[in-house]
């Protein structure tokens, strides 16, 4: 593969991965028991197979995080002093960056037993534009990138979008230090970061996306969830009859602060009304009114029809006639300040409240 002026090798398998693999199938293999190592080659991939089950306290989803000691120290060692072995003790790490460095699918160990470990290392399609962007990020850094950085950068291409919480899942690392690797792809440009807060998650950069041919994928990751979730309350607004923060937690996984966010801007832009507070609120598709002015006024009636024993004489009052009656006198108050907060004349107050069924003449 040719990037510039410079030609990068694709091979099947990378030879340092294959060193360390078959290295550590002999420094580590149990040579109490019967066997030998085997090494298999079919067009899906390699395996490696050696006697002996993982040591105490070490399994396949905590290879990488795992204190390095071995089943037979001196034969490590000796490894490690003819420079067959990495002295640190990190060979796991050339494993995975055998296939990491070209794209690949990672080694796979999940078909190890408590008699014998297994390694898989598949062999599959390169990805040439991650091989490009990779390789540039250590041109530029002028060292090579540490191994949890490329796993979730690895992540985050595998899952498309994902949060903190999808890539340690998917790396078996704890949620703090991979919101530190996330930030560091972040001001080296090789990820984006959208949302905030828990709502917050990771897609590959638009030069990934450009070197890929995917803009389209890139467009509906970045700004496609706005404007589909949007539609999704609408649509459960009209069927339900309402929508609480809740059901939009429930219908799109979302925080409740995320939630929170998508009610009140649907609110902003008329498609929704507001009922109820506080943890009772309720939302409501609104498929009639959408002044603000008409829809504060039937706020204002639903406050009103608390009082289901007071008729106002309506005519009288548009024609300015007092009433001396203390019923009338207060519903005359009440509508005065009501018309107050609204700056809307009593007797338009009035005529509104009245084309509602509520006051009666």
């Amino acid at each position: 593969m040719e990037q510039g002026l410079f030609r990068i090798t694709i091979p099947d398998y990378d030879p340092r991965a294959f060193r360390e693999a078959l290295v550590n199938a002999f420094c580590h293999r149990d040579y109490s028991v019967l066997g030998r190592v085997l090494i298999q080659i079919t067009d899906e991939g390699m395996t490696i197979s050696n006697p002996g089950g993982f040591i105490e306290g070490i399994r396949a989803d905590n290879l990488l995080d795992a204190e390095p000691y071995g089943r037979n120290p001196a034969l490590a060692d000796a490894m490690k002093r003819i420079g067959l072995a990495e002295r640190t003790g990190r060979g796991i790490d050339r494993i995975f960056e055998g296939s990491l460095l070209y794209g690949r699918l990672l080694p796979d160990y999940s078909n190890s037993t408590q008699s014998s470990v297994k390694l898989f290392i598949p062999k599959g399609p390169t990805d040439k534009a991650f091989i490009c962007m990779v390789s540039e990020e250590q041109q530029r850094l002028g060292r090579s990138l540490p191994i949890h950085l490329l796993l979730a950068l690895d992540a985050v291409k595998q899952l498309h979008r994902a949060s903190v919480q999808d890539v340690a899942e998917r790396i078996h690392t704890d949620e703090s230090r991979v919101r530190v690797v996330l930030e560091t792809l972040v001001e080296s440009g090789l990820v984006e970061r959208l949302g905030n807060g828990r709502g917050r998650y990771y897609i590959m950069s638009s030069r990934y996306s450009k070197e890929t041919n995917s803009t389209v994928g890139y467009v509906r990751n970045r700004d496609i969830d706005a404007l589909r979730h949007q539609e999704l309350v609408i649509q459960l607004a009209q069927t339900k009859g309402e929508v609480t923060r809740a059901d939009v937690v429930e219908l799109l996984h979302v925080t409740p602060p995320q939630a929170y966010r998508i009610l009140q801007k649907l609110k902003d832009a008329g498609q929704l009304s507001l009922e109820g507070k506080r943890r009772r609120s309720q939302v409501s598709h609104d498929k009639i009114e959408t002044n603000a002015r008409v829809r504060f006024c039937a706020l204002l009636l639903h406050i009103y029809k608390k009082h289901p024993g007071y008729n106002l004489p309506t005519e009288s009052f548009r024609h300015g006639r007092e009433k001396t009656s203390g019923r009338a006198f207060r519903i005359l108050s009440f509508l005065s300040s009501l018309s107050q907060r609204i700056k809307t004349e009593p007797t338009k107050l009035c005529t509104t409240f009245s084309k509602h069924g509520a006051l009666y003449p």
